[in-house]
Parts: structure tokens; C-alpha cells; sequence
């Protein structure tokens, strides 16, 4: 029985993303799975399962990996299978490192947060990442207790939703057994209380600083078919020059195009590096533009998804996107076994950039990211560390009409509050706005809505904990969850010889 509960969980934890708001389903819906991690002792089992519980969970909350408007039907489905596989993979890692230290502690209910918390920092580690599918997503509703992430970070949030549902396992169990009744009670009312307490205390306190940044925003909202098709794009480039123009009579202290909406390698087109080059001369204005950038080496080059930067002088920067989608921007592992990149599964093979970049405005500074590195929030608190603002450009309209605009916007959400900085976003046939340190989203601009527009943003007044302890929580994480494993193994084996030993 415990393992149909645990496919309705799976099930159910799928429904619960964006745009879906039903947060307070989180505190329970995780239940099945403590009570089956409590009763199972076998690690085959939980690989399996775990398996099963995250491709199940992402065949329901992220199955909109199947409408990529840019492959076909076999790609999509060996691309998206992959990323349903990758899911699984990761959520085992979660069940096994549970089941294997039922060896080492006596009692792990109240550890299995960390175990979570743990297993999701392995979701950010190397090229098979893909952190979509995590529980700090369904409560992104939850302005109140999310506050906390700007101390624990959106994989802190994680593990308080477990923890959240334990509590409230404990009241079942409580009941069951007629015991502590008012004790359990009293631990889950303390829990909400201390959490929603302190959003409550921070949102009641915003305090931000006087002076604002004024970003200009131009977003022409482009088809898919219609950005890399040659004949369109000389029309595509003189329409945003043309808003570019238009915008820059408000006198903004930055202009920022999105993600590859100049269709093309800019800096091999000689005469529109000098259109921008002059207008940020003449204008005194800096450019931020979203395109596809390379490197040559001695033999062939790199190419990048980049934002390359024109300051008031003309000089240019570029930041070349570092984390990359894997099966969609390319083929894990490719870069050490080149012989990867002949496997099509309709990935872009880009290369990965290797450098932090920071663009220095006139009074402030920002740093940019690309689409899916929103979801990281280490890789996100260490680019942003010298910065004032985060700005994330994103071409959503390979997932045009689906689920994915919404999820993939509210990860900024929690970059927001976990740095206390405004987080703009520029999304192309998706949703434009910006949250602000707290994570109160504006919206300035509409789906399928096309312009430029202007937006004031201002400087928090508080600081982030989380962005002082970031690397002291991953590194302890990382390292905890390592020494469980080598701990466990080595009992294992200890256990093993002890019993052939007894046998002779």
C-alpha cells in the first residue's frame, strides 16, 4: 500500500508547480514518502523508487519539455526522456542516502531534511544538473515563508518543507498512539510560527535606498521560426535599433536587448558593432546585447551564448553563458570526449564560458544571466557577489504557451530574496518584470507583448545572510553527504566481513 501512496505523492507533488499556487499542500504532501524511507531497508528498492518518484513527478510538472518548438518529434522525446531520467537519477540519490543511514543513526526521521537538503546540492554538481523539479518551487506563493531563504537559501526552504511535513507526521503518529498529542502540536504551531515570523518581520521592514537605476528594457517578442530565419533578420535587428533610439530619449542608464535577440554573431558584423559602438559613444548610454558569441583558437573557434556589453566609450565586455541546459544546449561531457558533440539530440553544442562579468554603470553595478542559470542559486549569489543588480535574459519561445514561462520565471524569485537584490527579467514570448530584494514581482510587460519599455529600480537596504554563508552551506552539504556515504560503506563491509567470520 505504501507504494501507491508514494506514486499519488509523486503525482500530486507534479501538480503542484507554477502556476498552480496551492502551497499549503506542500506541508503533507511528502508524507508517503518519509513513511515508505522509514519502513525501507533495501538500497535496490530505493533506487528504484526514486527513480520512479522523480520521473513520475517530472512527467507531471515538467512535461512541457515535449513542446520544444525547434526539434522534432524524436528529438524532443529522447531530449526530454533523458531530463525525466535525470530527475529520477537525482531523486534516488535522495532515497539511497536515507535507506543507508538507517546503519549509522538509530532514528532518522528528523534527519531527513538534511538528506534532502544534501541531495539537492548534488543537483547543482557538474554537467548532468538540472535543479527544475525541486520542493522550494511550490511555494514560491508563500511570500511569508520564503523570506527565510535570504539565511537558508531556496535549498534550506527544501528542507523546511520536509520538515514541515514530519511535524505534521508526527500528529498522525501522535493520534495513532495516543501519546504527546499537544506536544506535536505545539512543535508544528512553533514551526509556522518562527518561519512566517520572520517573513513577516522582514516584508513589515522594507527598507530600500533612495537613489534608483533606470534600465531601459527592449523586447520585440520573436517567433522561433522566425529569429534564425535569414530572411527575417536584417528586419529583426533594424526593429529593435529602431526602439533602441526610441527609448534612449528617457535617458536610461541602461538599455538591454534579451537572449540572442541579435539572431547572430554580433562581433562578425563589422557595421553593426560600430552602430552600437557610436550609439553608446554618442549617447553616453551603455548597451547590454543578447547574442551568439565565439572564440578563435588555432583550430576553428568557440561559440557562446553571450551578452556582450558597449560601455559610454564604446569598449565592449562579454560574458558568455557557463551554465549550459544538458541535451539542449549540449551533450554532457562533451568537452572531455569530443566525440559527443556528433550525437545529436537537437542540442545547440555550445561551449561553456568560464568567467564571472560584471558591467559597471555610472553609479551602480550589474551582472547578467543567461535563461537557465536562474536556477542555480550558488552559481547566481557568486556572480552577483560585487553587483547591485541581476539581470536574467531568456528565450522562452521554444516552450511558447506552456507551464515552463511561469516556472522558469519564478526561480528568480528566489535569487531576489536570497541576495536581496532586484532581479529584472527580460522573457521573450514569456513574462518581463522585475522582483525587487523582497520578491514582489512587477510585470511590465506581457507574454506575446512587444516594445521597449523603462524600468526604476532601487537598491535594497538589507543585506543577505545566505550570500556571506553561501559556500560554507554547500561545502558542508557536499561534504556531509560524501562522509555518509564512506561511513556507510565501510560499516557494510565491516558487517560483511564480521559475518564470514562468525561463518568459518
Amino acid at each position: 500500500m505504501e507504494k501507491i501512496y508514494l506514486i499519488l505523492s509523486a503525482i500530486l507533488y507534479g501538480t503542484l508547480f507554477p502556476p498552480h499556487n496551492f502551497y499549503f499542500v506542500s506541508f503533507i504532501v511528502f508524507i508517503p514518502v518519509i513513511i515508505f524511507l522509514l519502513k525501507n531497508e533495501s538500497i535496490y528498492s530505493s533506487i528504484k523508487w526514486g527513480v520512479i518518484y522523480g520521473v513520475l513527478a517530472s512527467i507531471i510538472s515538467i512535461n512541457w519539455i515535449y513542446e520544444n518548438r525547434g526539434a522534432d518529434l524524436l528529438t524532443r522525446l529522447l531530449s526530454g526522456s533523458g531530463l525525466f531520467l535525470i530527475v529520477g537519477v537525482q531523486y534516488s540519490i535522495f532515497f539511497v542516502m536515507t535507506t543507508i543511514s538507517k546503519k549509522i543513526f538509530k532514528n532518522i526521521l528528523f534527519i531527513i531534511p538534511i538528506f534532502w537538503m544534501i541531495a539537492e546540492e548534488f543537483l547543482f554538481y557538474d554537467q548532468f544538473s538540472f535543479p527544475w523539479v525541486v520542493p522550494s518551487l511550490i511555494v514560491s506563493g508563500f511570500d511569508l515563508f520564503i523570506q527565510v531563504g535570504d539565511v537558508v537559501g531556496s535549498v534550506g526552504i527544501s528542507g523546511l518543507i520536509f520538515l514541515g511535513n514530519i511535524l505534521i507526521l508526527q500528529i498522525f503518529f501522535s493520534i495513532k498512539n495516543n501519546k504527546k498529542i499537544v506536544l506535536s502540536l505545539m512543535s508544528v504551531s512553533l514551526f509556522f510560527l518562527v518561519v512566517i515570523g520572520y517573513g513577516y518581520v522582514k516584508i513589515d521592514g522594507l527598507n530600500f535606498q533612495s537613489d534608483t537605476t533606470k534600465l531601459a528594457l527592449v523586447n520585440p517578442s520573436i517567433a522561433v521560426e522566425d529569429k534564425w530565419n535569414d530572411s527575417l533578420k536584417p528586419k529583426l535587428i533594424e526593429r529593435q535599433k529602431f526602439l533602441t533610439d526610441s527609448i534612449s530619449k528617457f535617458n536610461p542608464d541602461l538599455i538591454v536587448w534579451g537572449e540572442t535577440n541579435f539572431p547572430g554573431y554580433l562581433k562578425s558584423k563589422h557595421e553593426d558593432v560600430k552602430w552600437f559602438r557610436d550609439f553608446s559613444k554618442e549617447r553616453k548610454i551603455p548597451l547590454a546585447i543578447g547574442t551568439l558569441g565565439y572564440q578563435l583558437k588555432e583550430e576553428g573557434y568557440d561559440k557562446f551564448n553571450s551578452i556582450i556589453y558597449f560601455d559610454e566609450n564604446g569598449k565592449t565586455t562579454q560574458y558568455n553563458k557557463i551554465m549550459l541546459v544538458p541535451f539542449g544546449e549540449f551533450f554532457p561531457y562533451s568537452d572531455y570526449f569530443p566525440f559527443l558533440k556528433d550525437i545529436s539530440l537537437g542540442q545547440a553544442n555550445f561551449d561553456r564560458g568560464t568567467k564571472y562579468v560584471d558591467f559597471q554603470l555610472e553609479n551602480s553595478k550589474i551582472c547578467v544571466n543567461i535563461c537557465y542559470e536562474a536556477l542555480f542559486p550558488h552559481f547566481i549569489r557568486d556572480l552577483s557577489l560585487d553587483s547591485d543588480f541581476i539581470i536574467n535574459v531568456s528565450n522562452d519561445a521554444w516552450y511558447e504557451g506552456s507551464n515552463e514561462i511561469y516556472q522558469h520565471n519564478v526561480f528568480n524569485k528566489f535569487r531576489a530574496i536570497e541576495n536581496r537584490k532586484p532581479v529584472v527579467r527580460i522573457g521573450n514570448r514569456a513574462l518581463t518584470g522585475y522582483y525587487d530584494c523582497y520578491g514582489n514581482y512587477t510585470k511590465v510587460m506581457g507574454i506575446y507583448e512587444n516594445g521597449a519599455t523603462t524600468i526604476d529600480l532601487k537598491r535594497c537596504s538589507d543585506g543577505s545572510i545566505f550570500s556571506k554563508i553561501s559556500p560554507i552551506i554547500r561545502s558542508t552539504l557536499l561534504m556531509l553527504g560524501f562522509l555518509i556515504i564512506l561511513i556507510s560503506i565501510v560499516k557494510i563491509i565491516m558487517n560483511r566481513f564480521s559475518s564470514n567470520i562468525k561463518g568459518v
